[in-house]
């Protein structure tokens, strides 16, 4: 929506010496026809808003089209959002990069929703076979135990706690069954 990010784009792709890359200003993928793509790559936004871009655009539901995402924030609400309209985690890869743990998801279209138990809005598809994965499903863990400590003792609020107990309990199963 800006001019700034624009001419950032504009850039990046002439120091990249790529040739055939159309540069376009838009809100989400509302500039974008789905003729157009094959591949939709959302990446450095929240996961807030990557669901919002996809609510906005009817023809990323195709099976044809990939979805490459990578939340930077609130992973696990974009994983729910996913799983509630159709769309599956075919591969989720952890990264570490510069002091920062992020996870870059793999997405399809398949017109089912997946049930799932708590845990997996947090970890996804990652499995703990490698230090990035450890090193996420650690930091998902500390931070629904903190979430669940908080409400530990708060009558009103025993449904949300036992949510993230729950949560806490897969993300422990987890670690030390793989």
């Amino acid at each position: 929506l800006n001019e700034k990010p624009l001419q950032f784009a504009r850039e990046n792709v002439k120091n990249s010496g790529v040739s055939g890359i159309e540069i376009r200003i838009g809100n989400g993928l509302s500039g974008i026809k789905r003729s157009e793509v094959d591949t939709v790559i959302i990446a450095g936004l929240g996961g807030e808003v990557i669901s919002n871009i996809l609510s906005d655009c009817d023809w990323v539901k195709d099976q044809k089209i990939k979805l490459i995402l990578q939340p930077t924030t609130s992973a696990d609400f974009l994983r729910k959002f996913l799983l509630l309209n159709g769309f599956e985690i075919t591969k989720e890869i952890p990264l570490l990069e510069n002091g920062k743990l992020y996870s870059i998801m793999d997405i399809k279209f398949t017109n089912h929703n997946k049930i799932c138990c708590e845990s997996y809005f947090y970890t996804g598809e990652i499995k703990p076979d490698s230090p990035d994965a450890i090193l996420y499903i650690k930091k998902q863990q500390k931070r629904v135990f903190e979430c669940m400590k908080s409400l530990e003792n708060i009558p009103q609020k025993q449904q949300e706690y036992n949510h993230y107990k729950s949560a806490f309990l897969g993300l422990e199963k987890l670690l030390t069954e793989n």
